[in-house]
């Protein structure tokens, strides 16, 4: 839907699929050795992939709808909420992972859990 990119959005991708490719590290690393260190190095990872991804849905929205339309400040306001929610939320886990590892933890696979069976995007598959 989009027919250019800026330099920026490139960027941010970039920064986005880096922090992206840590996960499966940073998940091991969590899973085999389940100390303070290690689940709030994943906590960390986990909170800037999900702003960088909100950001960038944004950026986007912004880019095909246009700046002054009533749908594109709706979703700003939306998406602008989702990025507030999502950094606090994340900020305390990481701040629980601090002092409860362990439970943590289970919070994150918890989390992960419930994105794999309601995702943020409900749009209907093609079926070939």
């Amino acid at each position: 839907m989009v027919d250019e990119i800026d330099k920026g959005i490139i960027i941010f991708d970039f920064i986005f699929l880096v922090t992206l490719s840590l996960l499966p590290i940073l998940t091991k690393w969590m899973m085999h050795n389940p100390s303070q260190l290690a689940v709030v190095n994943y906590g960390i990872v986990y909170m800037v992939t999900n702003l960088l991804k909100t950001w960038l849905a944004h950026s986007q929205f912004r880019k095909v709808l246009g700046a002054k339309n009533n749908i594109s400040e709706m979703m700003t306001k939306v998406i602008i909420g989702r990025f507030v929610l999502t950094a606090v939320f994340n900020l305390l886990l990481i701040v629980a992972a601090y002092f409860y590892p362990q439970i943590t933890l289970y919070a994150y696979l918890a989390l992960l859990i419930i994105d794999f069976f309601f995702p943020e995007d409900k749009t209907p598959q093609k079926k070939f």
